[in-house]
């Protein structure tokens, strides 16, 4: 039965999942609860609200002790002390008994929005819009202030040993050492914003949460990516650790919290929220002692302003919750929980496999032959090629499924800048090189050598054994790769003649560190919805490589009546909408398995085939560093009209072609590519400019006349300024290069 403190609307009484009771209501709040805390000894519940008041509630009763005016905005950060007599919030210090404030600390010109109390209760952290301060409670001292480009932090956590202080801030999670305020760690999240952090009891786990839409896993002491935990399909707002350690508890705008058992990272339960119109609200908390679990919460039916009024304690039943993961494990393929399906989880992790070497050497030939079990010819190009190579997939003993991906990367000269950021993930890497080539046959691989994470495990390849006679001896090869580093040793092979192919499968195999990589826990629909792109992405039937998320729904649905899946993850499938889609795609995104497009006009547009993309942003830098007036620039138009005759928009529909060059133009334009770029109007003429491309010299000479002309009004970057003029000059025709 609820208790609450005041008379609910019947629609609060919802299901709750097997093993979870909504246990009290807390009512009368004035605006959203924004935060929680709840005290050391587990009488007292603190929220902070979107009006600027905290409450201190009686938990066992739910009675309003007193409210703080706090005289600020929204409350998103508060935290007893671990005395529970002192509660901090946005830089102030209150006596929790009273609600008198008792100092306000010097810090963030815009308060703090994320408050922190070291596990002695000596030191307090707080982030905000300006940085991360460290005080002395005793004395009121700053001790430390963070440095650097400022970020809006949104969380902030100490180990339990009170010896690493963790910060995320707008797209970054670092780790300080606590005493002393030194940098350990800077984690970038390329772009996405990450909101929540929390260590795990052990002070072992850190786990983060974000737009990423997953929850990470790192090491708390080098911030290695451990594990992503996959299910949410929005921004996770805020995580945090039952003091026994056993659950991890996920809050997201998808409008669910999620139950993680922490033994083998697998959903437990699923409780649904009210939405919260798409608003950061970090309001989690579990009780210290007792299995209770607090959030914001409102009727189902409450109107939109009236929603997050509420604080709902939740009571928890772990034998109840284990069970129903045991019984998850044991289905097919999903449970039904507190009438919702969670589907299995599968755990996987995926090993990226590069091959790299100079133009022409035999890379697509050996990938091809490795990848196909057949031998095609194929021309030297400039973009990437991607397989999945189902020889090397192998399970380890906790039960993870590995999957390995080929990478084949171009290697000329001009794209090596490119390719050079898509190694940096490598897990392992096959160096190839031409063993005929009396030059220097070992140069490039030299060069991939520097360029190569120090730890990837690499193999060197003498391809094309077969096309003539090496002029270097096995012991010069097995001398070079000691010097080198290259645990894998050397290999020759010819795709042609299947030559040495099964001694180089094995080496992979034995090569790639599956036992340390991250790995990935999914839902079951998760993972056959990632299977199914890839299976499209590979098709060589396949007419249409650019999406909509309704576009691959249908799609799934039409697989769903050609394949024979079971009966219950078909039906899970058949519910499953584009936001679900999105967030499978989104996670596969992030491995680099297919690309979000983003459009001129915002839109977002699913390209199955990143590498297309890559490929074609190669040849539209060849082109700009082919302009007949050496400025480095290409013609929009032209690009459009296929003037330039690109090779990667052939085989494509008219509305792929317009899709990708659009997206492929502002991903350009707004740096999400390796080469800088800005448009430029020279007349009626839109120009994308490459100054990196240009091939004008400065003359070595000191008596040319100059004079005072023609003035010009150029907008944009400072970079960009003198760039943007050469070309504007060089396209009037009259100006002329005179070296």
């Amino acid at each position: 039965m609820v208790e609450k403190n005041k008379p609910l609307r019947q629609s609060t009484l919802r299901l709750m999942p097997p093993g979870v009771t909504l246990r009290r209501v807390i009512d009368g709040c004035t605006s959203r609860v924004m935060s929680l805390a709840i005290d050391p000894s587990g009488g007292l519940i603190a929220s902070g609200h979107e009006d600027g008041i905290v409450n201190l509630w009686e938990m066992n009763t739910g009675e309003l002790l007193h409210a703080i005016n706090t005289h600020g905005t929204d409350v998103t950060g508060i935290a007893f002390d671990p005395s529970g007599k002192t509660l901090a919030t946005g830089g102030k210090l209150w006596q929790a008994n009273s609600g008198e404030l008792l100092h306000s600390f010097e810090g963030p010109s815009r308060g703090a929005r994320c408050i922190a109390f070291d596990p002695s209760g000596a030191t307090l952290a707080g982030g905000g819009f300006d940085g991360v301060d460290l005080w002395d409670v005793a004395s009121g001292e700053r001790l430390f202030q963070s440095e650097g480009r400022p970020r809006h932090y949104s969380s902030l956590a100490f180990d339990p040993f009170g010896k690493t202080l963790a910060a995320a801030g707008d797209s970054v999670v670092e780790l300080w050492e606590a005493t002393s305020g030194k940098q350990l760690h800077t984690l970038e999240q390329e772009s996405l914003g990450v909101y929540g952090v929390a260590f795990d009891p052990s002070g072992t786990i850190l786990a983060v949460g974000g737009d990423h839409g997953s929850v990470l896993l790192l090491d708390a002491k080098n911030g290695k990516l451990l594990r992503t935990l996959e299910g949410h399909t929005s921004a996770v707002d805020i995580v945090a650790f039952s003091p026994n350690g056993r659950l991890l508890a996920s809050k997201s705008n998808d409008d669910t919290i999620r139950l993680w058992n922490c033994d083998a990272w697998e959903t437990v339960a699923v409780i649904s929220v009210p939405k919260m119109h798409n608003i950061w609200i970090p309001s989690l908390a579990f009780h210290p002692s007792m299995p209770l679990l607090a959030t914001a919460g409102s009727p189902h039916d409450a109107p939109e302003d009236e929603r997050g009024r509420q604080i709902h304690l939740y009571e928890l039943d772990y034998d109840v919750l284990f069970e129903s993961k045991t019984r998850t494990k044991s289905a097919t393929n999903s449970t039904a929980v507190g009438g919702e399906a969670i589907p299995k989880t599968v755990h996987s992790t995926t090993a990226k496999i590069v091959l790299v070497g100079d133009s022409g050497v035999g890379k697509t030939g050996l990938g091809w032959r490795l990848a196909h079990g057949e031998y095609r010819e194929h021309d030297s190009t400039h973009g990437q090629q991607f397989w999945v190579l189902d020889q090397l997939t192998t399970t380890r003993k906790d039960g993870t499924l590995c999957e390995a991906v080929l990478w084949d990367l171009a290697g000329q000269p001009d794209y090596r800048l490119i390719h050079a950021l898509s190694i940096q993930d490598a897990d392992l890497a096959l160096i190839l090189f031409d063993p005929t080539n009396s030059r220097d046959p070992l140069g490039s691989a030299e060069y991939w050598l520097r360029q190569l994470p120090v730890d990837c495990p690499k193999i060197l390849i003498a391809a094309r054994v077969d096309r003539g006679h090496p002029v270097l001896t096995d012991d010069e090869l097995a001398t070079f790769c000691r010097r080198k580093g290259i645990a894998g040793g050397w290999i020759a092979t010819s795709a042609r003649e299947d030559a040495g192919l099964e001694e180089l499968t094995e080496r992979m195999k034995h090569a790639i560190p599956w036992d340390d990589m991250p790995v990935v826990s999914t839902d079951a629909v998760f993972k056959r919805i990632k299977d199914f792109v890839l299976g499209l992405k590979e098709s060589r039937t396949r007419k249409q490589v650019i999406f909509t998320a309704t576009e691959l729904h249908v799609a799934i649905a039409k697989q769903l009546k050609r394949r024979v899946w079971t009966e219950s993850i078909s039906a899970v499938i058949t519910a499953v909408g584009e936001i679900q889609i999105l967030a499978a795609i989104r996670n596969l995104s992030s491995q680099g398995f297919v690309r979000m497009l983003t459009l001129s006009s915002g839109e977002e547009r699913i390209l199955l085939v990143p590498e297309l993309m890559n490929n074609l942003a190669a040849s539209i830098v060849l082109e700009a560093r082919r302009n007949p007036r050496g400025l480095g620039a290409v013609e929009e138009s032209r690009l459009f009209d296929n003037s330039y005759g690109f090779r990667e928009l052939e085989k494509l529909s008219e509305g792929d072609k317009a899709l990708l060059l659009d997206g492929t133009i502002e991903a350009f334009l707004s740096d999400r590519l390796s080469y800088r770029c800005f448009r430029e109007h020279a007349g009626e003429v839109k120009l994308l400019i490459f100054p990196d491309m240009m091939n004008l010299k400065k003359p070595q000479r000191d008596d040319l006349i100059t004079e005072n002309g023609a003035s010009y009004i150029l907008t944009g970057s400072t970079e960009n300024t003198f760039a943007g003029l050469v070309v504007l000059l060089g396209y009037t025709n009259l100006f002329v290069r005179t070296d």
